[in-house]
């Protein structure tokens, strides 16, 4: 958890030393997205990401990822997204949302009866030529 993982949490951890990769999913790139998805943390989560980021660079953390779970209320914001992962020197990741029972199919951005499935599938392929070096678990829909 991306809004509790700060330095105390970190020294307080026994196999830190063991760890080789931490994956915090934040799924917006901007505070309004991610405060409708994901609550009221993101000055927290920002701040934890610094954190984590020095990690990284130190190499005590040889491999970070930042992950974006893409739905309806935030696959406007990918290419961000992006950007925010470079800030804070994590490898970006995308992954579908899956309808696990707490989402309706108004979250299911990628389902053809989904309103703005043409805009999104217009932006999916501008992005994915955009950024072909990134981890993407949507290419299954190109």
């Amino acid at each position: 958890n991306g809004t509790l993982l700060d330095e105390k949490m970190w020294e307080s951890m026994m196999c830190k030393d063991m760890l080789h990769l931490i994956c915090v999913s934040v799924d917006a790139a901007t505070k309004e997205t991610y405060e409708k998805i994901r609550g009221p943390n993101w000055d927290r989560l920002m701040n934890n990401l610094q954190f984590l980021k020095s990690l990284h660079e130190s190499g005590k953390l040889p491999y970070f990822q930042l992950r974006m779970v893409v739905q309806t209320l935030n696959w406007r914001e990918m290419e961000q997204f992006a950007y925010l992962a470079s800030t804070v020197v994590a490898h970006p990741v995308y992954q579908l949302v899956y309808p696990w029972g707490t989402l309706t199919d108004a979250d299911m951005i990628y389902y053809k009866a989904h309103p703005d499935y043409e805009a999104f599938m217009t932006h999916l392929r501008a992005f994915d030529a955009k950024f072909p070096w990134v981890e993407a678990y949507y290419r299954q829909l190109l």
